[in-house]
């Protein structure tokens, strides 16, 4: 630190800098003597005006004087000894040297200052007061107490004390001037009387109280300072120096004086604490706690008793509680205070504060608590607290703290705390405003190294790498950024360290002409260049790079002036040329794609205008050319489409999506004949999203059309009779009937048709006699019908009709009598004529009313329900006779569902060995002798009982169990055989065979294994076979018949007289008996004309060498006629009913067979 020499008091060297000029301005405000000097040779720097009045030097020059001329030359060694070791000495009394002859003493204290050249001589600051008249009133006390006279002249205060009255008396004049008591008001010896401890500050007074004692007890000197208060409540500091003397009587009493040092102890409190505080300031590690710094600091040594800080809120219109404050005691009203006032809000002119910050000075009220203007006065009456002042802080012109103090006693305003704590308030602005310079400052450089740092790891980062060349030969380069090792596979150093043509080195030698010319090219006519060129890496690598650059040009912008420096960019682009390749193959390949696709491309415009069309587009419309069908083909609405409508669905459709796909629609070819095309485009639109064209596919689908109308009449539509078909009768009956299930007033009903003995006609007239009827049936049917009812095939013979929206049972009545009527008329196929009926099934959607409620359905959930009660009722119209109709009615559906169910009992019958076999005698009615037995198959129903093969063998054939059944029944009667080990040979076991079963070609094998694989011999059987058997084809009858002579197995044909077809087989061989009809035989007891048929029938019999068997014989009467007719043998329940084997075995052995 380098402080300039002044002349004036004031003065300043103009070369002085800010804070130079600030340390001066402080150091000549301080009321007290303060010198600057130099601690290696003592040179004084600086003084202020109180130091040269004191040491006679007026307005003299510092040069040329040291610290050692004013004062004993012993004793400087000593000082600087004390404050190189210590940094400072602190109240060190000693001798001055005035240059006015006048011999001074003054109480010396010296402080080391810290500079930022440790190597410059350092600098010591040093602080006078005077103690002169101290020191002479000291030697005066230490002879003789002055005289009253004496003593009333002198600017100190004296005072005895005497032991045994505790109290002080003989007070010098000087009391007026010391504490405010005015002599007018007092008389000598009122005065005399006085208690000088009253006046002593409450703090001290204890101490000085023990102080008095303690030197009376041990006959002590003392000097002491301590705080007194005067009449106006003003504190001033005092030196009390006093010794024990005796009076005449040997009696102790304490002589002393008050010496007023109130502007010494301020001068040196103000020093301590402006030095203390300028160095805590500086070195606080932010505001707040500077702040805070100095409120403890000024309660502490001016001796009040609270400091708090109000600071601007964030929108700066008011004043709100810091969190900084400080109490000197430990006092809980000081707290509660403090909790008080964070309440508190203070805009500007408002309260202590609020005046302070509208001012931009300080305030003082001498006792709060009764002053007006003070808003918080009522807490400040409830806590105790009086005096109050307020100091600005300010930084840069503006408030932005108000420190503001209280004391528990009133007082006076007093200028010179004001101006202390004023200074501190403004070197806390001072420090606010450096430290936020410096913060502005540190955070300005960090931001640049920030941005350096940034900018650096940019460039470090960016794929490629920064450069600047000299502009010399070979472009020697000076810089490199670290994207060089991953650009070319070289480090910077590398590039830095070699030869000025190393990176030439790696351009392709193709490319490096180009490169340097377009780069001299750019120079010479000041323009940045770009140009992309292959290079050659470390590793062996080709790469495509482009680079960008310009020239330095300096300072000097004449356009004579050459570049300096080449600085640029280069970045590796080749993924981009390798991009670029692939694009243009592509577009190659696109373009060969546009040009050579099946499908036809195109561009149009919103409007309908082709702006580009391939090859295959003009094909599919019929042109020459894409050019002649863009020529030609100028508005597609109207030209192209067939609906062009169409084409204004086609617009919405892109208008709302922006894509069209699989659009279809008829079109004109150029010829003006019709295709179906199906259209698929989306539309290119620019940055503002306005539509530019439209770009898509067209494909010609009219054989895919035409495929599909096929096969939607193959799906939906018979073949043969061109009607609907199952699949779409299905469809519009749930149509309908989703239709009824909505509306209440919609009804409708379903016609089940089927031929009345159409297999006749396929078998007698052939299959194609039988289409050919089927389509003029399906043709008379739909003229039956009204306009929108529906007639379907099904298949086969079968038919079904929809009669739509019928209000009335009877409309369906009357369409069913008119296809009635209609099928009756005789069809003329060729040369046959044909005659046809129908029965015909009928199902209401709805119950009718009245006597139809009871014949009409529920509601049905789906179309099966219907066709299958329409089937349903078919099937009982047929029961009917045939030709006629009949409407459903529940119990049908009743019947229908037992008959299932008896399927599914039949079926588990042979699971569950619910068939048995019972063997029914046959006797010899000439001789009663037994011939034999008929095996018969019963089903022991769970539920029904003993159930006969009559009532279940339509059944069985109808659910193709029949065969299954009668190969159960074959065997057991052959197991039942082997069982009976002593069967006689001589009688015969007749049982009835199934027609199904011998349709069965090989039947008679099937005989032969089991009797075989049971040891059974055949011959023992009689087969029972029925009409059917006769129906079969000629040859496969003939090998039959064959088979059976050939293995000596006979028959009996079962129910003779039944049909024609028995009586026509009658001369085939091997036939040897006749089971007559059970009915004929019943019928004899009453009936004289079947007398005559059996009659009949036994001759014919007999004359063909057959023997004859009755069936059914329940009456003596009835077995007496068949004898008398020469029926050889019967059966019934009259001789036996059918027998188990057990009881038919007994039956043998007790006939003695």
């Amino acid at each position: 630190m380098s402080l300039p020499l002044t002349t004036q008091g004031a003065a300043i060297d103009s070369d002085c800098s800010l804070e130079q000029a600030y340390f001066h301005q402080l150091l000549h405000l301080l009321p007290t003597p303060v010198v600057v000097a130099r601690l290696g040779d003592g040179q004084l720097l600086c003084a202020n005006d109180h130091f040269r009045q004191l040491l006679g030097l007026g307005t003299q020059s510092l040069i040329a004087l040291q610290f050692e001329h004013l004062i004993e030359p012993t004793v400087w060694p000593i000082l600087q000894q004390a404050v190189r070791q210590h940094h400072c000495l602190l109240n060190y009394e000693l001798k001055l040297h005035s240059f006015n002859g006048q011999a001074l003493w003054g109480i010396l204290s010296l402080q080391l200052l810290l500079q930022a050249d440790s190597t410059a001589d350092p600098l010591f600051i040093g602080v006078v007061q005077e103690t002169t008249c101290a020191r002479r009133l000291e030697q005066a006390l230490q002879h003789h107490f002055p005289s009253q006279a004496i003593a009333q002249h002198l600017p100190v205060l004296f005072y005895q004390f005497p032991a045994e009255s505790g109290r002080h008396y003989w007070v010098s004049g000087e009391v007026e001037a010391l504490t405010g008591e005015y002599r007018a008001n007092h008389e000598p010896q009122a005065l005399m009387a006085l208690e000088l401890l009253a006046w002593v500050h409450p703090d001290d007074r204890l101490k000085t109280q023990r102080l008095h004692q303690q030197a009376l007890a041990e006959h002590s000197n003392y000097c002491v300072d301590y705080r007194i208060m005067t009449t106006h409540n003003e504190i001033k500091w005092v030196q009390d120096q006093g010794h024990v003397v005796y009076q005449d009587d040997n009696r102790p009493i304490l002589q002393g004086i008050w010496l007023d040092v109130t502007a010494y102890k301020w001068a040196e409190q103000e020093s301590r604490l402006l030095h203390q505080l300028m160095q805590a300031i500086s070195n606080a590690p932010n505001f707040d706690a500077a702040m805070g710094l100095v409120l403890e600091q000024v309660c502490q040594i001016a001796g009040w008793d609270f400091g708090e800080v109000w600071v601007p809120d964030g929108d700066c219109t008011t004043l709100e509680l810091a969190p900084i404050w400080h109490r000197r005691h430990e006092l809980p009203q000081l707290e509660a205070f403090r909790q008080a006032s964070l309440a508190f809000r203070f805009e500007w002119g408002v309260g202590l504060p609020g005046r302070v910050w509208q001012t931009r000075q300080s305030q003082w009220f001498p006792d709060a608590s009764t002053e007006p203007l003070f808003v918080r006065a009522a807490l400040a009456q409830t806590y105790g607290l009086k005096a109050g002042f307020g100091v600005p802080i300010l930084a840069d012109d503006d408030v932005v703290a108000v420190l503001v103090f209280f004391m528990r006693w009133e007082q006076l305003r007093d200028p010179q705390l004001l101006r202390l704590v004023a200074t501190l308030a403004s070197e806390l602005g001072q420090s606010l405003q450096r430290k936020q310079q410096a913060q502005a400052a540190h955070e300005m450089e960090q931001a640049l190294q920030e941005s350096q740092r940034q900018l650096k790891s940019l460039i470090d980062a960016l794929p490629g790498m920064f450069f600047r060349a000299e502009n010399q030969p070979g472009w020697p380069l000076s810089y490199l950024s670290e994207g060089c090792a991953d650009l070319t596979g070289y480090a910077v150093e590398e590039f830095l360290n070699t030869p000025h043509q190393f990176y030439d080195h790696l351009i392709h030698p193709s490319d490096r002409d180009r490169v340097q010319t377009a780069i001299r090219a750019a120079l010479s006519q000041r323009t940045p260049y770009v140009v992309e060129y292959r290079i050659r890496t470390k590793t062996g690598i080709r790469k495509w790079v482009w680079e960008k650059g310009h020239g330095v040009y300096g300072d000097n912008q004449n356009e004579e002036t050459q570049a300096t420096q080449i600085e640029g960019f280069i970045t590796d682009i080749t993924e981009r040329k390798a991009t670029e390749e692939a694009l243009a193959a592509a577009e190659d390949k696109y373009r060969s794609i546009f040009e050579n696709a099946l499908e036809g491309i195109f561009q149009t415009t919103p409007d309908g205008r082709y702006l580009d069309a391939n090859p295959a587009l003009a094909r599919i419309y019929g042109y020459d050319s894409p050019a002649d069908l863009m020529v030609n083909l100028t508005d597609i609405q109207h030209q192209l489409y067939v609906d062009e409508a169409q084409r204004q669905v086609f617009q919405t459709l892109m208008q709302e999506q922006g894509v069209v796909v699989g659009f279809e629609a008829q079109v004109y070819r150029r010829d003006r004949s019709i295709i179906w095309i199906t259209e698929s485009a989306h539309a290119v639109t620019d940055e503002t999203g306005d539509v530019l064209y439209y770009e898509g596919l067209v494909m010609d689908i009219t054989n895919q059309k035409q495929a599909e109308a096929e096969l939607h009449q193959r799906a939906f539509y018979d073949p043969l009779t061109h009607l609907p078909n199952r699949a779409l009768f299905a469809r519009r009956l749930a149509q309908a009937l989703q239709r009824s299930q909505t509306e209440v007033d919609y009804e409708f009903v379903v016609l089940f048709l089927d031929l009345d003995r159409f297999k006749v006609v396929n078998d007698s007239l052939g299959h194609l006699v039988g289409d050919q009827l089927l389509v003029a049936i399906a043709r008379r049917l739909e003229t039956c019908l009204r306009t929108p009812d529906l007639v379907a095939r099904i298949g086969g013979d079968e038919f079904t009709i929809l009669l739509d929206n019928i209000s009335d049972l009877t409309i369906a009545q009357q369409v069913a009598q008119r296809i009635e009527t209609a099928l009756q008329e005789p069809f003329t196929l060729g040369e046959h004529e044909i005659f046809s009926s129908t029965s015909i099934g009928m199902v209401w959607s709805k119950p009718g009313e009245g006597e139809q409620s009871a014949n009409s359905c529920t509601l049905y959930a789906n179309p099966e329900d219907l066709l299958r009660d329409a089937d349903t009722a078919l099937y009982a119209a047929k029961a009917r006779g045939k030709g006629c109709y009949q409407l459903f009615d529940p119990t049908m559906h009743q019947g229908a569902l037992q008959q299932f169910n008896q399927e599914t009992e039949l079926h588990r019958a042979l699971e569950a060995n619910e068939l048995t076999v019972q063997y029914q005698p046959i006797y010899q009615l000439q001789t009663s002798q037994l011939y034999g037995f008929e095996a018969q198959l019963y089903w022991q129903h769970v539920q029904q009982g003993c159930l006969a093969t009559a009532d279940f063998l339509t059944l069985a054939d109808e659910t193709h169990l029949s065969i299954p059944i009668y190969r159960w029944f074959l065997t057991q009667i052959c197991q039942d055989l082997q069982a009976w080990s002593s069967f006689p040979e001589s009688l015969k076991i007749h049982f009835r065979c199934f027609s199904s079963q011998v349709l069965q070609t090989n039947w008679i094998d099937d005989l032969s294994q089991t009797c075989q694989h049971t040891g059974v011999n055949p011959q023992c059987f009689r087969l029972e076979v029925m009409d059917g058997f006769w129906r079969q084809e000629q040859h496969c009858l003939n090998q039959q018949l064959q088979t059976l002579t050939e293995q000596q197995l006979q028959l009996c044909i079962h129910d003779f007289g039944l049909g024609m077809a028995s009586f026509q087989a009658l001369h085939q061989q091997p036939i040897s008996a006749l089971r007559l009809k059970e009915n004929l035989v019943e019928l004899l007891d009453t009936n004289t004309n079947q007398r005559d048929i059996l009659r009949i029938m036994t001759v014919l019999a007999h004359h063909l060498k057959m023997e004859t068997l009755a069936t059914g014989v329940t009456t003596a009467l009835q077995s007496d006629y068949l004898q008398q007719l020469g029926c050889q043998y019967a059966q019934g329940n009259w001789f036996s009913p059918p027998l188990s084997l057990a009881v038919a075995q007994a039956l043998v052995l007790d006939s003695g067979i």
